[in-house]
This record gives structure tokens, C-alpha cells and sequence, in this order.
């Protein structure tokens, strides 16, 4: 077990919205290069109704996941930038804005606050989970191993503010069942119980 904290937060400090906006900034601009706008990732309405998953080391913010709840497919496809196929069940829950300090990448520690955000879903009873993603990134195999469908997929976000690298896709676990099975694998992926 690693030494981290995790913490799940709906209401922060000016200072520690500063450091997600930091964190958020720094780890956008290396993967998606200095064209990009950063001012887009500052703090805004939809990240103060939304869930913050953080972990830190020490005092020092090293991760964080956004996890917003959507009750309509407007909502969902204005924060996505993508098509929602018909069928899904609201309200869902979108994870978004990950980031992590390059320095603690592929040490579980996203993982960690996803198994955090599949559990918030199912205490709220909350049988969706969505996402975005190229679909050329390295996560997509382990979305994929833990039961994420592809949902859709198209040539870039639509009207968003990061052009991405590929195609992308919007993903999800979409019945409590496969949220369950994708929660219990990450656990034994990450040697995590409860």
C-alpha cells in the first residue's frame, strides 16, 4: 500500500483550486502541447458543482478526477463535445479533467481515485459511468479490460478547446453490474480492499 493520501472534496479553498488549476495545467500542456490554451482548464461552474478526487503527497497535490453528475443528454454532450447514443440511463456520472504529476504516473495512484468515483456512483445509485479519450491512449486497454464500452467515436471533440492527437471516444460502464465487476477488478489490480 502506497503512502498517499486520497480524499474526496466538494467544497475547496481558494489555494487548493489553485493547485488542481496548476496540476490540470501542467500535465494538459505536456500531453497536448504548448498550443494549447490553458486558461480553458481554470476553475469554473460546472468544477464547483462538481466531485474532486485528489491525492497528495505530504502536502503537495500529485493527482486529481473530476466526476460531474448529469442529469440529461444536453448536459452530458455540452461537457463531452461528443454524441450520446439514445438509451442510456440518467443521471450519469462523467469523469473528467484527470491529471497526475508525471513524477507519480503508473504507480496506481489514478486508479486509486477511480475506485473512489465507481464508489461515490454506486452510494448515490448511479448505474452509468462516461468518459472521453483518444482512443490511441494508453488507458484505453485498461478501460477496455475492466468492461468500458465504446460508445461513440469520432475524429476529434467537437467545439473543444483541446485538439486531440486522434480519434477519439466517448466510454462508459452502463448498468451497475459492470461498474461492480470494473470496481472489483481495479481493487485486485491495485491490491486495494475495502
Amino acid at each position: 500500500m502506497d503512502s498517499f493520501q486520497y480524499i474526496s472534496v466538494t467544497s475547496l479553498n481558494q489555494s487548493q483550486i489553485s493547485e488542481i488549476e496548476n496540476l490540470r495545467k501542467i500535465e494538459y500542456q505536456e500531453r497536448y502541447g504548448y498550443q494549447l490554451n490553458t486558461q480553458n482548464l481554470n476553475w469554473n461552474t460546472v468544477d464547483q458543482s462538481s466531485v474532486h478526487f485528489c491525492a497528495f503527497d505530504g502536502q503537495k497535490l500529485i493527482s486529481t478526477l473530476r466526476l460531474t453528475v448529469h442529469s440529461n443528454k444536453m448536459s452530458v454532450e455540452n461537457s463531452t463535445c461528443l454524441p450520446t447514443p439514445s438509451g442510456l440511463h440518467f443521471p450519469v456520472c462523467l469523469l473528467a479533467r484527470a491529471a497526475t504529476l508525471k513524477k507519480y504516473a503508473s504507480q496506481g495512484i489514478h486508479t486509486k481515485l477511480r475506485i473512489m468515483a465507481f464508489e461515490y456512483a454506486l452510494e448515490n445509485l448511479i448505474f452509468t459511468i462516461l468518459g472521453t479519450l483518444e482512443l490511441s491512449a494508453p488507458r484505453m486497454t485498461q478501460l477496455k479490460d475492466i468492461g468500458y464500452q465504446i460508445l461513440n467515436e469520432s475524429p476529434d471533440w467537437k467545439s473543444s478547446f483541446i485538439k486531440p492527437k486522434g480519434s477519439v471516444a466517448l466510454v462508459g460502464l452502463i448498468s451497475k453490474p459492470s461498474i461492480q465487476l470494473a470496481l472489483q477488478s481495479l481493487r485486485a489490480q491495485n491490491s486495494i480492499s475495502t
